[in-house]
């Protein structure tokens, strides 16, 4: 008996993006896919998130500025997503601040 690549491993809202199995996400993503694991240091990029979240390229919005432009990070969680109206796969990391990068 093999693993069903068809299950989600916790429920989800309704329209919402689902957690997925492992391999299916791996496989839909494609080999040239890295993640960080749990407990790597990372450099986040606040600003570049900021202008890549439906911006469209324009300037952030005034708070943006009292943003630092580079933030030292640990990964503290990663989670395997998949939009269930696209089958699109991402994952959601969550970080902890260690610091400034300058």
């Amino acid at each position: 008996m093999g693993i069903d690549l068809n299950t989600v491993e916790e429920e989800a809202e309704e329209g919402a993006a689902a957690a997925v199995c492992g391999e299916l996400w791996h496989a839909c993503a494609g080999p040239g896919v890295a993640l960080p694991r749990r407990g790597s240091a990372l450099v986040y990029l606040p600003q570049a998130h900021l202008a890549a979240d439906g911006g469209g390229g324009e300037v952030p919005p005034a708070g943006a500025a009292a943003v630092p432009p580079h933030v030292a990070c640990r990964v503290v969680g990663v989670e395997l997503r998949a939009d269930a109206a696209t089958d699109e796969v991402y994952a959601r990391l969550a970080l902890v601040a260690e610091g400034e990068v300058c």
